[in-house]
């Protein structure tokens, strides 16, 4: 992983977090806000197991009642 300014890149994934925009390669990709937000935590995190409760902590939030098989 590396992280310049406001953009993650884990080859081939490069994540601007600037402009919420996700590109494969050179080639843009949609994506919506919590898929976003999952794979940030997910690049900020490589080869680490993660459990639920880290995901709906930091992704959803703490203040946030989220079920826990959402």
């Amino acid at each position: 992983m590396l992280l310049v300014d406001d953009i993650i890149r884990y080859d081939p994934l490069e994540l601007n977090l600037a402009t919420q925009t996700l590109s494969v390669g050179k080639e843009s990709v949609a994506i919506g806000t919590t898929e976003l937000k999952l794979l940030r935590y997910f690049m900020q995190n490589p080869e680490r197991v993660l459990s639920r409760a880290q995901l709906l902590d930091n992704v959803w939030g703490q203040n946030n009642f989220i079920e826990e098989r959402t």
